[in-house]
């Protein structure tokens, strides 16, 4: 009455010989399976499925994202993750990053999960100081003359060359990503500034 896993793509992180539990989904939560939930498949001993078949018999939709297996593993692990705003630790930044903390089940003895999570949280929370300077004073102003040569050479024609054979056009105006904020800074910083500062 259990599936196991006999065959794995490279790519999926899939443990051979692990046995399905459960299924999960946002909507509904986790929801154990049992023979009856595997009967509809009839399959015989030793017998193969394929993961869509599975997955319906299962009642899984593959357009919901949430729509996981759950399967027994030798090992059990736990994770969360926080967002951590860098220039409130101190360091001349402005950006913010997600940390994920994962640990192995029983690691730190009794403590259930959330317990752990709320206990890495506040360590964290508790490592935040205020910058000594203001981010501002990090960054170079704009009359600088490592920004003017960095500008320089960027409206340089070796540069407009150097896209255009690499990629059969100018990179920075036909490219399939030519709208996106990253190519429109770089459009500005060329087309837009006068010809010399």
């Amino acid at each position: 009455g259990r599936l196991v896993v006999s065959q794995v793509f490279p790519q999926h992180g899939l443990r051979l010989g692990a046995a399905l539990r459960a299924t999960f989904t946002k909507k509904g939560g986790e929801v154990s399976i049992d023979a009856a939930t595997l009967a509809p498949l009839k399959l015989k001993r030793g017998g193969t499925v394929e993961l869509v078949k599975l997955c319906g018999a299962l009642g899984l939709s593959q357009d919901d994202k949430s729509a996981t297996l759950v399967f027994e593993m030798p090992v059990q692990y736990h994770a969360t993750f926080m967002a951590v705003d860098t220039k409130k630790y101190g360091l001349p930044q402005t950006r913010s990053r997600k940390y994920l903390l994962a640990w192995k089940a029983g690691t730190y003895g009794g403590l259930d999960e959330a317990t752990v999570a709320a206990s890495w949280k506040k360590l964290v929370q508790s490592l935040e100081t205020t910058l000594d300077h203001p981010v501002e004073a990090f960054l170079l102003p704009d009359s600088s003359d490592r920004i003017r040569r960095f500008r320089d050479v960027l409206r340089s024609p070796i540069a407009q060359r150097l896209a255009a054979e690499q990629w059969g056009g100018d990179l920075y105006t036909t490219n399939r990503n030519a709208n996106t904020r990253y190519f429109l800074g770089f459009r500005n910083c060329i087309h837009m500034l006068p010809e010399r500062d």
